[in-house]
């Protein structure tokens, strides 16, 4: 995942940068979603290179294969920023698994299966934009999209997204019922959606002050969701129940107005509730 994915109490989700979290390793043959075996070749040719500079921490090989877009709202950071710091762009995250490629002209999309531990306790899937710009094939956005099945019988609970907080009814959210969260990003900025169970007496700005720096004591990762683009709408299915006890709700996305890149959640997208 990328380094904008910054989040609180040391959450799976982080670590990695996106492209290695979309293409490292996966394949990408008879999945049924190209519509011409050479732009499709092209398309993977194109993100091997860049993933090979996420290894190997080469700045020039990822910047040739991402636009200023995908810099901007997927990795929160500048081309000068990688240049200066190839760090940013260097990944060792395990590799999900290409499941569909679709070509038409110079945009395809690809979708993606993560393997099962980096998303917690959440079932959804993600599609990437990319996009043919001077010849090149470039990452250009990123998307949250529905789980593949829903359980029947599932709980509803809406979630809207926007700049800078989180929009839900708390007392929908309870212990005895299978929850299923609709996700909308209404805002102007892309945002994700981390859940973490925290002690009932929990002071959550202390607890932010850990950020990056371990697990605060009694803190229990639920799961995260990356990253809705504006407009991204999903069903996320929690395949868990929720144990009874007090949850927080945050988002670690870098600000795209701020050129520190500071995340969300020092913003105020943040949300407390509590499970009955």
């Amino acid at each position: 995942m990328s380094r904008t994915n910054k989040r609180l109490f040391c959450l799976a989700l982080a670590g990695a940068t996106f492209a290695t979290v979309l293409f490292g390793g996966a394949a990408c043959g008879d999945d049924g979603g190209s519509t011409s075996g050479k732009s499709v070749d092209e398309v993977r040719a194109a993100l091997d290179e860049e993933l090979a500079g996420e290894v190997s921490g080469d700045a020039d090989k990822v910047l040739k294969h991402v636009t200023d877009r995908w810099l901007k709202t997927v990795l929160g950071t500048t081309r000068d920023e990688v240049k200066a710091d190839p760090s940013k762009i260097k990944s060792e995250d395990a590799p999900p698994t290409i499941t569909e490629i679709k070509v038409s002209g110079s945009k395809a999309t690809v979708q993606v299966s993560f393997p099962p531990g980096q998303r917690g306790g959440f079932d959804y899937r993600n599609a990437a934009d990319v996009v043919k710009e001077g010849g090149v094939w470039k990452l250009d956005g990123f998307h949250v999209l529905s789980a593949a099945k829903v359980p029947s019988g599932s709980k509803k609970v809406n979630v809207d997204l926007t700049d800078f907080a989180f929009g839900f009814s708390r007392k929908e959210i309870t212990s005895k019922d299978a929850l299923v969260f609709h996700v909308e990003n209404k805002g102007k900025q892309s945002h994700m959606m981390v859940v973490n169970k925290i002690p009932a007496d929990a002071d959550l700005q202390k607890l932010l002050q850990f950020e990056g720096q371990g697990s605060p004591p009694g803190v229990e990762e639920v799961g995260g969701v990356f990253l809705f683009s504006p407009g991204d709408k999903a069903d996320v299915v929690l395949k868990d129940k929720l144990a009874p006890g007090r949850y927080v709700m945050l988002c670690f996305v870098g600000d795209e107005d701020d050129p520190q890149h500071g995340p969300h959640v020092r913003k105020g997208m943040l949300a407390d509730f509590t499970v009955q």
